[in-house]
């Protein structure tokens, strides 16, 4: 099995999408298959299937997947202005095909009069050679009430996570995560009675473990575009 029309992407990310194995049994359904799932892939954007019959042999084929490829890469970039907040900035970049591996990496921050936040995170879909995907995220946020005019305090939260991804069935997967998040509460000068009382109660420090699941059904005939299939 070869892939040509690609010069960008490592073999590796096309190859653990197929379901037809070299070396075994041609299978027409395993072929189909193996297509639809190289063009659920972000940054495919067409492939081809041929065979041609290896020389000096009776029964080897071998087959060639040309794949057309999309820009995977992708800038924003935004500016407004609020009441509250006055100017609002954002940036954001994100690559799905991240250095030709095939994983996707993103990168955005964003800032305002009362808030400023980065958040950087990075996936694998195949953590395992049998499918199961794993990802990382980390982000801080530094957000002042006081500039918004809703109260005087300040809060610092930082936190990372790690998620999951099990393949179910062929279009279905269970997603599930855990992280560490840590939220450091400041009051300003001269806080109102019932901010006080918060925090003598329950502290300014907090240290969380959020937990989350999830589950994807996806179907769709090609990720770029598609025309048939469900989500």
């Amino acid at each position: 099995i070869l892939f040509t029309g690609n010069t960008h992407t490592n073999d590796s990310a096309f190859r653990r999408e197929l379901m037809q194995m070299e070396g075994s049994l041609v299978s027409t359904q395993s072929i189909k298959n193996s297509k639809q799932n190289l063009l659920q892939l972000p940054f495919v954007k067409n492939a081809e299937v041929s065979s041609k019959h290896v020389p000096g042999t009776n029964n080897e084929e071998d087959l060639f997947y040309n794949i057309t490829t999309a820009p995977s890469g992708t800038v924003q970039a935004g500016v407004g202005y609020s009441d509250v907040d006055g100017f609002l900035v954002n940036a954001a970049l994100t690559q799905q095909n991240f250095f030709g591996t095939g994983n996707s990496f993103g990168i955005n921050a964003s800032y305002s009069a009362s808030m400023l936040s980065a958040n950087v995170n990075y996936f694998n879909p195949y953590y395992t050679p049998w499918g199961i995907g794993r990802g990382f995220n980390l982000y801080a946020q530094h957000y002042d009430a006081s500039k918004a005019n809703i109260a005087n305090y300040t809060t610092d939260d930082y936190g990372t996570a790690v998620n999951y991804s099990i393949p179910l069935a062929r279009f279905d997967s269970l997603q599930f995560g855990f992280g560490i998040d840590y939220l450091h509460l400041m009051l300003g000068g001269s806080p109102a009675d019932v901010m006080n009382n918060f925090r003598r109660r329950h502290g300014s420090e907090f240290l969380q473990v959020p937990v989350n699941f999830g589950w994807t059904h996806n179907s769709f005939n090609r990720a770029i575009f598609p025309t048939r299939g469900l989500m």
